[in-house]
């Protein structure tokens, strides 16, 4: 039977026995965004000890420095060299072992990091994350399930992007091609994330498997490929190696396979239940509660214990008198310094107590202030020429109408839950008598070569969609794709178009149309990108609005349900935060305008006017809404409005009054107590979205606030929606 490890000598003999520790990570290190407890602190403990470290991870959806990017975001010290995923064992095992032919390529079902890892060896591939594999097929048509005589292998990973066209094509590559290799990184039938499991990469294999009738050859756990890979690359001592894993059927059976001694931890998938059972897969030969445990034994040095003489008598091996001196100086001093201690913490507390610390520090070129900010520049001669409005598509009914809601307090309101407070006294619906667009579009624009859709995307589509009125409001989806079917085919986003109909529509992105007849017509400019999309996401905000009109709204954002056609009489953008940066006051990461208006034209000249904006900046963000502004009111003109940060970005303010992490610890939230909880509830129902400032790579954990108070009601009005007849009945 396993041995339960308890104890702190318990804890010291097996750091003593082993200097190898493989770790796997989900459900051992961390659980989806957070650390498992402790088990930070155990790594560095071991690493100290001069213990050698490895990761061994099935998740094949990320390559090795996708994975070190998460480690980092942990906290957690490593390097790529120390991590082993399924993905890049499996790119290895082609490469150095089964010595994989330089005319052939393997077909993919799998994610983004398979991908990587076999052009970092060199292998040609197809499949994976390709558009053309990412598409349904229609009903019996098997028009595009064509050979490829180059495939010499198809390798099977987690594929969150599943569907039949992937399915057959590897199927038939496996039948028809001599000697194509059937692989599989991970045959794991779940993984754990979020307090919940979801199928695993073994569940993407077994279609295949039934359907070829044979089973693949499975590099990463529990199969030997993976751990021989990581015994002769680094010429380790199997004997004094230890694999830790939460799961029996992959960890402890790779290190019982392996010859290798194994630890459970009961933090993630398997319980002891599972390795008490007759039939049990796996058995480890060690057992403890969790990872962090490890970093919690006593480390106080050990007594000495009774020395056996040869003459059969016993002695105790006694501090000198000098030592004995000694080590009282040494107690009494300690003593003195913890009174030291708790004097000055005691100090500390009371200052805080007292006192309410707000410290921002932000350093600026006095040449960058005096020659870019300070100056205020010319307008254009036309944008706010009257003749030029009057022929232009600008509604100046809309725009010069009275107003019944004012949509800025007048004064900062960083203090307490004055921001909420002035939100929550704006009509929740419109009122009678209030002037309003017919129609209103919701634009926003996604990247397709830099990152694929995925759910957070999709929640703020179902947020505009599901929660905005039906009878008057739209969403289009523009992207920089080559055509917009590489959007409209993705299965993850075809429901959408089903459900919503013409309510939603993907537009394909032409600058060069949209600037025609705008200061930045045929501009050089217009062909300018970034990495971050920032300095082309800003340029293409303000010409989809010059052309069309309307709302935009970033996709980093998540719409909380309340009805934006209240803020809808005035033009405006946003207020970055509550600090009132001097200098970057504004954002446009929601933003609404009329049809050529001579704001959104201001704006354009400033752009064809001015120097470059620099890569990955916000000179034609921020910068420029904070320019055009100064320069209208210098002008005499009234200038657009700015809407209080709370209204759109809650979380960017004082610890003492924004909103939350958007993607904070659950747990952490349960122990706020049903106050807070319930002040929470009441921010978010004043205001009309969330911004989460890119954080692409994280998801809102289940359970967590914005789960509970946007998501949850936002797929009930979905459903909603998808149970009602029709939207105009929906709407009534």
């Amino acid at each position: 039977m396993p041995r339960d490890l308890t104890t702190a000598s318990d804890f010291q003999e097996l750091v003593d026995r082993y200097d190898t520790w493989l770790f796997d990570c989900d459900g051992v290190i961390w659980e989806g965004d957070h650390v498992i407890g402790k088990a930070g602190d155990t790594l560095q403990y071991l690493r100290k000890l001069g213990k050698r470290v490895f990761f061994v991870t099935n998740n094949a959806t990320k390559s090795r420095g996708n994975n070190k990017g998460k480690f980092d975001k942990m906290g957690i010290d490593c390097t790529e060299e120390e991590i082993f995923t399924s993905a890049f064992a499996s790119a290895a095992y082609l490469k150095n072992v089964l010595k994989f032919p330089e005319d052939k390529k393997v077909y993919v079902i799998g994610e983004k990091g398979i991908e990587d890892e076999l052009d970092a060896v060199g292998i040609k591939r197809s499949g994976g994350t390709s558009p053309e594999d990412n598409v349904f097929v229609d009903l019996m048509d098997f028009s595009s399930i064509t050979s490829d005589p180059e495939v010499g292998a198809v390798l099977c990973g987690l594929d969150m992007h599943m569907n039949y066209k992937k399915y057959a094509r590897a199927f038939k590559y496996l039948r028809e091609n001599e000697g194509c290799l059937f692989m599989a990184t991970n045959l794991d039938s779940t993984f754990p994330t979020h307090g919940t499991v979801h199928p695993g990469g073994g569940a993407t294999v077994a279609p295949l498997s039934c359907a070829l009738g044979r089973e693949p050859l499975v590099v990463g756990k529990p199969e030997a490929p993976m751990l021989e890979s990581i015994v002769q690359t680094y010429n380790l001592d199997k004997s004094r190696m230890i694999m830790v894993g939460d799961r029996l059927n992959t960890d402890i059976a790779f290190g019982n396979k392996g010859g290798v001694d194994t630890l459970m931890v009961l933090t993630g998938i398997d319980q002891r239940e599972g390795y008490e059972k007759e039939d049990a897969v796996a058995e480890p030969t060690y057992v403890v509660n969790a990872l962090g445990d490890l970093a919690l034994f006593d480390r106080q040095p050990h007594k000495r214990s009774p020395s056996i003489l040869f003459d059969g008598g016993t002695r105790y091996d006694k501090l000198t008198t000098k030592r004995q001196r000694g080590w009282a100086l040494v107690a009494r001093n300690a003593k003195l310094l913890r009174s030291i201690a708790f004097a000055s913490l005691f100090l500390v507390l009371l200052f805080f107590w007292r006192y309410q610390v707000h410290v921002e520090i932000q350093l600026y070129s006095r040449g960058w202030i005096r020659n870019a900010i300070v100056p205020v520049r010319p307008l254009s001669s036309t944008c706010f020429d009257p003749s030029r409005i009057a022929s232009s598509a600008y509604n100046t009914t809309l725009a010069g109408a009275p107003a019944f809601v004012d949509v800025h307090a007048g004064i900062g309101m960083p203090l307490g839950r004055d921001c909420y407070n002035f939100a929550g006294t704006l009509p929740r619906q419109p009122v009678d008598g209030m002037i309003l667009p017919e129609r209103t579009t919701f634009h926003t624009y996604w990247r397709n070569d830099l990152l694929p859709l995925g759910d957070r995307q999709i929640a703020l589509l179902h947020s505009l969609l599901a929660t905005q009125d039906r009878a008057s409001t739209s969403v289009v989806l523009w992207t920089n794709a080559a055509s917009p079917s590489a959007l409209t085919n993705l299965p993850i986003l075809r429901p959408l178009l089903e459900l919503y109909g013409e309510r939603l529509e993907v537009r394909r992105v032409d600058k060069q149309a949209l600037a025609r007849g705008t200061p930045m017509d045929g501009h050089k400019l217009l062909d300018m990108a970034d990495k971050q999309a920032w300095v082309d996401g800003d340029l293409v905000r303000v010409l989809v609005l010059n052309a069309l009109g309307g709302v935009w709204v970033d996709f980093d954002t998540i719409m909380t349900g309340r009805d934006m056609r209240v803020l809808l009489e005035h033009e405006w953008v946003t207020q970055w935060d509550c600090y009132d940066k001097p200098y970057q006051p504004l954002n446009g990461a929601m933003m609404h305008f009329h049809r050529d208006s001579p704001y959104l034209c201001e704006m354009l000249h400033s752009m064809a006017s001015s120097p470059p904006p620099a890569k990955n900046s916000v000179d034609w963000g921020s910068r420029l809404y904070h320019k055009v502004w100064r320069s209208i009111i210098a002008n005499g003109h009234k200038p657009f409005k700015i809407l209080p940060y709370c209204f759109t970005d809650g979380p960017s303010c004082r610890l003492d009054n924004r909103l939350p992490d958007p993607f904070g610890d659950p747990r952490a939230e349960k122990r706020w107590g049903s106050g807070r909880w319930e002040d929470v509830r009441s921010k978010v129902g004043n205001v009309w979205a969330v911004h989460l400032h890119n954080q692409w790579d994280k998801g809102f954990p289940r359970g967590g606030w914005v789960d509970e108070m946007i998501l949850k009601p936002v797929m009930a009005q979905v459903d909603g929606y998808r149970n009602s007849n029709s939207p105009l009945e929906a709407a009534e």
